[in-house]
């Protein structure tokens, strides 16, 4: 419906964000294909990169996986990730902040500075709870990036894995892994400052859950 008003106006619809990743994965976990160009983030020795990058898939088997998908890309290093729908990313050297894997048990809080401006991660909750909330200090403004309120146990916090200007508009962007339970054994997501809303400071845009073998 979006797509069809978006024409009728003389618009594009936006494309959607994807996540992807340099590694084996079920049959139906993928639909990526030999030939894709995604961007990848690269470490290098000045610090990280986005660099285009084609993949490669092909099957495998291995362990308690039948008729998989390994994935690969045409250059060296491993890249932390793969992305692609996000219009504004460009390849080049990217201003990061060198904090990351980040896991906070509450109740404790951990500062950042990204160029010229300070922000907290804040943790809030309990057993069952569970509340990170990300502060920009100089107007108080904030957000929670994860919240969770249930009856299930947590076994361990998020961690928030990469920290940087991953959109290049000179606000902070994060790469996490957001599971707090042992199922899903991982949930990554990705939150851009260009995609917030009015009351946002980023927006999850994309999202990739693992899948226990």
């Amino acid at each position: 419906m979006l797509a069809m008003v978006l024409l009728l106006l003389g618009l594009q619809a936006p494309e959607r964000v994807q996540l992807l990743f340099a590694s084996d994965f079920y049959h139906d976990q993928i639909t990526a294909h030999t030939g894709e160009t995604w961007y990848g983030l690269f470490p290098h020795s000045r610090g990280w990169e986005l660099a285009p990058t084609r993949i490669h898939v092909a099957p495998v088997n291995s362990g308690c996986m039948e008729n998989g998908w390994r994935v690969t890309v045409d250059r060296p290093p491993h890249p932390l990730f793969l992305v692609r729908g996000a219009t504004l990313l460009r390849a080049g050297q990217l201003t990061t902040v060198a904090t990351t894997g980040i896991g906070l048990t509450p109740p404790t809080s951990q500062d950042f500075r990204f160029g010229q401006s300070a922000f907290r991660f804040v943790a809030l909750g309990g057993d069952t709870s569970y509340t990170l909330r990300l502060v920009r200090l100089l107007d108080g403004r904030s957000q929670d990036l994860v919240s969770y309120h249930g009856r299930w146990q947590i076994a361990w916090p998020p961690k928030i894995l990469w920290i940087g200007d991953l959109d290049r508009d000179g606000k902070p962007d994060f790469f996490a892994d957001v599971h707090m339970f042992e199922i899903p054994p991982a949930d990554w997501v990705l939150y851009l400052s260009s995609a917030a809303g009015p009351n946002e400071l980023v927006h999850r845009v994309a999202e990739f859950q693992s899948v226990v073998c």
